[in-house]
């Protein structure tokens, strides 16, 4: 948590509204890291009323600070938060935030006066109403702005919009968010799947978004799938997800079979996984069906030359797209 982050808290200056959306109907959603459900008043577990569209960070750190998993410190003296560390632990002038927000104000004052050495009047006197000023964070109102809105597209323009500045979401996860919100559970059920069949290969998000782009719009710039989901039946979509799994198969073995490379070599000696797209992308025109040897080693060579020569080291869009036109 950065130390200007804390101090808006504690000072109440102001840190960006929280953007909420609230659609007619519950939606397929994640919680944040740290949270595992929502209850009602009498504790029982409900759903979401509202979406987290902007904000996630700023709250995600307060929670995980509040459970402990962030261990960040108080100075009594200086009103500094800093990250724990062993010299800060063993100041006892440095408070653990958690432990303020976990326990009882007088608790508090009993063990800094025992680890200070000095009584509980001096502690009330001199560092009370720092510890008070903290403690009351927790009940602080973050101004929220609430989207009451069903359209898919617009929910995701806004959300790309407020991701393309300061820390920068990968396109990738711009139009997987995209996706996800046109075709909920399926898709992402789906790219689960496909990460778990090919683990061991090491590939992320960006690849299989590429993938999925390429072989659904014969292009690879990301931005054409936005007509594309605009327009494409949800279960057209979902096949060419389908057809991604079944086809990636037959790559790998290939290049098991021709090269030798298997997922733990690749790590090591594969320079770009991009080369394998455009090798995806042929197989899949194919059907998996490769005419004779020649045409088979045609098809190796190429890789091997793409790869060895760095093909997609730069330009990657350009030359993928001049790739996937021949």
């Amino acid at each position: 948590m950065r130390r200007t982050f804390s101090i808006h808290f504690i000072k109440k200056y102001p840190i960006g509204y929280v953007l909420l959306w609230r659609p007619k109907d519950t939606k397929p959603h994640r919680y944040l890291e740290g949270q595992t459900h929502l209850s009602d008043f009498s504790g029982s577990k409900k759903e979401p009323d509202y979406y987290l569209l902007d904000g996630q960070q700023r709250l995600t750190s307060l929670l995980k600070i509040k459970n402990g998993e962030i261990k960040v410190y108080f100075n009594l003296e200086s009103e500094d938060f800093h990250l724990e560390n062993r010299v800060i632990k063993s100041d006892p002038k440095w408070v653990l935030v958690s432990d303020i927000w976990k326990h009882d104000i007088n608790k508090i004052v009993s063990e800094l006066s025992t680890k200070l050495g000095i009584n509980s009047g001096e502690i009330y006197t001199n560092y009370f109403y720092r510890i008070k000023r903290l403690e009351e964070v927790l009940d602080s109102k973050l101004p929220a702005y609430e989207l009451r809105e069903d359209d898919y597209a617009k929910i995701t323009e806004i959300y790309m919009r407020l991701n393309s500045k300061g820390v920068r979401l990968k396109k990738a996860e711009l139009f997987f968010a995209l996706a996800v919100l046109k075709i909920p559970d399926e898709f992402r059920r789906k790219l689960e799947i496909l990460h778990e069949e090919f683990e061991e290969w090491d590939l992320d998000m960006n690849f299989y978004m590429r993938c999925f782009t390429c072989m659904a719009t014969g292009q690879s710039k990301f931005e054409a799938l936005r007509e594309y989901l605009n327009k494409t039946p949800k279960n057209e979509s979902l096949r060419i997800l389908d057809d991604l799994l079944e086809y990636l198969k037959p790559t790998f073995n290939l290049l098991n079979t021709y090269l030798g490379l298997t997922d733990d070599k690749a790590r090591v000696i594969l320079p770009s996984e991009t080369a394998l797209i455009p090798l995806l992308l042929y197989i899949y025109r194919k059907r998996g069906t490769i005419k004779n040897d020649t045409e088979m080693n045609k098809l190796i060579y190429w890789f091997l030359m793409a790869s060895f020569w760095g093909r997609y080291s730069g330009a990657t869009e350009t030359k993928l797209d001049d790739d996937l036109g021949h």
